[in-house]
């Protein structure tokens, strides 16, 4: 978007940008990305926290421009700016870093632990110790138990 035809913005080029952003109004929301350029093209951009850096070759650069959310917002020239579109509200919230607090993840708050299940102890006097010292069913037991579920569920 910076470099057009392969050639470095001019000031006629940002200018029609400048002309271009004030048309569409002021921004007045919290953006999702925020992205700094210079006439040779981007420097870095942050998207909803994470930051990127660009390499840019010439550092003799005059121009600072501000997007948000890939529109012109800020304007600087050679440490001055010389456009803001930005509504007031939005630069203090911005200023407050509210577009931070926008990015994180809530903070997720522990809950407190719940009593442990209890168990159905109805079908205990079927259980036995087996020889190998674990508790399990004889065959006998094992059909006992089979018939008491399907009466359970019968009358459920």
């Amino acid at each position: 978007m910076q470099v057009i035809n392969n050639r470095v913005q001019t000031a006629a080029d940002i200018q029609i940008q400048v002309d271009l952003a004030h048309w569409q109004g002021q921004i007045d929301r919290l953006p999702d990305t925020i992205e700094l350029r210079n006439e040779y093209g981007r420097m870095w951009r942050i998207d909803r926290g994470r930051g990127y850096a660009d390499i840019i070759a010439d550092l003799d650069y005059e121009y600072h421009l501000y997007y948000l959310d890939d529109r012109l917002a800020l304007v600087e020239y050679r440490g001055q700016i010389t456009f803001n579109n930005i509504t007031p509200e939005l630069e203090l919230a911005m200023l407050e870093g509210k577009h931070h607090q926008q990015w994180t993840m809530p903070e997720i708050q522990p809950q407190p632990s719940k009593p442990p299940a209890q168990l159905d102890r109805s079908h205990d006097d079927l259980y036995s110790i087996l020889p190998s010292g674990k508790r399990g069913l004889t065959a006998a037991n094992l059909q006992l138990l089979v018939a008491r579920q399907r009466a359970i569920q019968i009358l459920a």
